[in-house]
């Protein structure tokens, strides 16, 4: 083993400020020979070279002992503060205040410029219930340490009796602590103590030492370390005192009743010790809306749904009459999930028991007043429903309209491709002598000569510009991009043969470009062939479950955009547009720039030779599955480029259509216009588990229905396993090599 130089002196900083209680050398030590277990793991048998440590393996080390994400060790690399505030933003709406003080908390943790000797931070959520309070410490876990199973969550309304200070550190009974136990196992953890009013005072008086030392010992003399943990506390203090709230009642008097009673229950020398007191606001009805479309996506995630592959798409006026019906303003967000599971989760669940299974699924949930869809009214709403069908009228609350998914039909034709696959490197050498007669027959045949006075043609044409047809010059620039382009590939050819030394993913390369230019030959004047869009649209809500830190590709769409847009693939890029998750679209000329699981919508504009032969095998649908992260689901369009519309023309286009499907559909029209978020026929099929290091590799194995293959290789990420697909669909169908 070696050990870079710079390397002591980080570890020294990341022990510092990790593991302030341990003593050096020890604990520097002690995480250099971690370190050195964890690469001998990794080194082989062949390799006889020393084995280089350096900062990248000390931040994975690190990251999977303490759960703290890479962003945060990594100094070097700066935090994005804006997203970072999105995502807190994503998972607690309508709490501005409440957002900033996890952000503030994870800086300052990144920072180092917490008290070191004291919890990361010790906060007091107050507010009226179901606004939040919980659901942002369940953030804040799933943030700093990756897992929402990090929260230690205690519900202080079982510790109101005389003993249940003896219970949370342990008694001679039973020594070891509900509360010291889990966080000696775990000392890198969010603490939640729920409903801390309900506590015994004497249980109060114990959060004393732990608010001041970041310690406690239990009965049997252990200490538990609470340094590494931030405490959360959450309180309805107010909430029950005050009037019941509307939707015209000042926020602002609601906070500062909360506060004055925070004060007023909490004995000095307990509130003194608290960081900060998080006033949460009561929720409006704007936020509701935000908040029934952030849980029925919940809803739409669940393993139920997202194995049988089924996608759903719910109106506006779902989320609307979600909103009308279960929100209480009183109660907060926790009636909107009631009403979700029984009025939509028990329609979903009726509809997915009596229909028969299918590959994939759309479910189009929208409201109507026609007869004929699903009810399922309760109490007083069916009462009224009653009184309605009796007039003749139908007022049911939701309705589905369904759409199944059906395979790409395979293609008859062999591969000519598919054998050579696994040949020796030697023996595909053999084949170069072929390609090479075949490149020449093409450039000495008569096929070249005609589209070279075709070429001069077009050119003279042009040079006359007198009723010129405007296609004259854009033909004249393929006929010369195609003799380019096999005069480099005869060129790359025959210096492979010659020097007879070769990879095998090159060789492959060439003759699968071999038979693509054959088959160009004879669409290079078609203008149609050398432009396309292609449209790349999620699937689905709550299907986007994917979440890799920082190991490549999060999404399907990031890992399809990358592939599109490398080395392997075909064509440059023009221009594209995305449609982000909020609603703006952006348009650029530039690579798309994306951050976590990406836009909801892609549309890139490609051009060069022949590029819709190479992307058509991507129109249809393609599917992501992961045993450990999820699935992922998205649909591609290829279709040829008009020259007056642009990407975000096309997307602009796309949500008109989606509005008037929408429209037509609740209105009850028999004949509906075409569904923009429709489904394609099943194209490809990707299953891969994302490897957990940065070095390391994993299984992907893809399903090409179109080409009726299936392939297997290791990859670090997913994007690298489709230049193999890509090979075999240059080559067909045009004989044997």
């Amino acid at each position: 083993m070696r050990f870079e130089p710079t390397l002591l002196r980080e570890v020294i900083e990341a022990t510092g400020s990790l593991m302030p209680r341990l003593a050096f050398p020890g604990k520097a030590l002690e995480l250099l020979r971690g370190l050195a277990r964890a690469r001998s793991g990794a080194k082989t048998a062949k390799q006889t070279a020393p084995v280089s440590i350096g900062a990248s393996d000390l931040l994975e080390l690190l990251s999977r002992r303490t759960g703290l994400p890479e962003a945060l060790l990594r100094l070097d690399q700066p935090l994005d503060a804006r997203g970072l505030r999105q995502r807190f933003e994503e998972r607690v709406m309508g709490q501005p205040e409440a957002v900033e003080v996890a952000c503030d908390l994870v800086l300052r943790i990144r920072a180092g410029l917490t008290d070191p000797s004291r919890p990361y931070a010790v906060l007091l959520f107050a507010g009226p219930t179901g606004v939040g309070k919980t659901e942002l410490a369940k953030a804040i876990a799933q943030y700093l340490y990756g897992d929402v199973g990090r929260l230690i969550r205690i519900d202080m309304g079982e510790f109101g009796d005389g003993g249940a200070a003896a219970r949370l550190v342990g008694d001679q009974f039973e020594p070891r602590g509900l509360l010291t136990d889990p966080v000696r196992q775990q000392p890198f953890c969010v603490v939640l103590l729920d409903e801390i009013e309900k506590a015994h005072p004497a249980v109060l008086n114990l959060l004393l030492q732990l608010f001041d030392e970041g310690r406690l010992t239990d009965a049997a003399g252990d200490a538990a370390d609470f340094t590494h943990a931030a405490v959360i506390m959450t309180s309805n203090l107010g909430a029950r005192m005050q009037a019941p709230i509307g939707f015209a009642e000042d926020p602002a008097a609601v906070v500062q009743e909360t506060l004055r009673a925070v004060r007023e229950f909490f004995a000095p020398e307990l509130f003194n010790r608290m960081d900060r007191v998080v006033p949460f606001r009561p929720l409006d009805r704007e936020v509701a809306v935000r908040i029934a479309a952030k849980e029925h996506a919940r809803l739409l995630g669940r393993r139920g749904l997202t194995e049988r592959n089924v996608l759903v798409y719910p109106s506006a006026r779902v989320l609307d009459r979600i909103v009308e019906h279960g929100f209480d303003p009183l109660l907060g967000a926790r009636p909107v999930k009631r009403y979700l599971e029984q009025q939509v989760g028990t329609l979903l669940a009726e509809m997915i028991s009596a229909g028969s299974p299918a590959l994939m699924q759309i479910l189009h949930l929208f409201t109507s007043v026609r007869s004929g869809g699903a009810s399922l009214e309760s109490g007083a709403e069916r009462a009224r429903c009653d009184r309605a069908r009796s007039a003749g009228a139908s007022t049911e609350p939701f309705q589905i309209h369904l759409e199944r998914l059906s395979e790409a039909v395979p293609a008859t034709d062999a591969l000519p491709l598919e054998p050579l696959l696994t040949l020796p490197v030697r023996e595909l050498q053999q084949l170069l002598p072929a390609q090479l007669d075949r490149l020449d027959q093409l450039l000495e045949g008569d096929t070249l000569q005609q589209m070279t006075t075709q070429m001069r043609y077009h050119l003279t044409r042009h040079q006359q510009g007198d009723g010129v047809d405007p296609d004259h010059a854009d033909a004249a620039y393929q006929l010369d991009a195609l003799r380019g382009e096999l005069g480099r590939l005869r060129g790359r050819i025959g210096f492979m043969h010659a020097r007879r030394t070769a990879e095998r993913r090159e060789l492959l390369r060439c003759l699968a470009e071999v038979c693509f230019i054959e088959r160009t030959v004879h669409s290079v004047a078609r203008p149609e062939q050398h432009a396309i869009f292609i449209e790349l649209l999620h699937l689905g809500l709550g299907r986007r479950t994917l979440e890799i830190r920082d190991l490549g590709p999060s999404s399907l769409m990031q890992a399809l955009t990358a592939a599109y847009l490398g080395r392997e693939a075909w064509g440059e890029l023009e221009q594209h547009a995305m449609r982000h998750a909020d609603g703006r679209i952006t348009a650029d000329a530039g690579p798309p720039a994306m951050a976590g699981p990406g836009p909801e919508q892609l549309v890139l504009q490609v051009v060069g030779l022949n590029v819709a032969d190479f992307f058509g095998g991507e129109h249809g649908c393609h599917i992501w599955r992961s045993l450990t992260h999820g699935s992922d689901v998205l649909r591609v369009r290829v279709w040829p480029a008009d020259a007056e519309q642009t990407p975000q023309g096309v997307i602009a286009g796309h949500l008109e259509q989606e509005a008037a499907f929408q429209r037509d559909l609740e209105r009850g029209v028999d004949a509906l216009p075409p569904n923009p978020n429709g489904l394609l026929p099943l194209c490809r099929e990707y299953r891969f588990d994302p490897p957990t290091r940065p070095s390391a590799t994993g299984e992907l194995e893809i399903t090409d229905h179109a080409l009726g293959h299936v392939s297997v290789q290791r990859v670090h990420a997913l994007d690298e396993g489709l230049p193999r697909i890509w090979l075999l669909r240059m080559s067909r169908p045009v004989g044997e090599l």
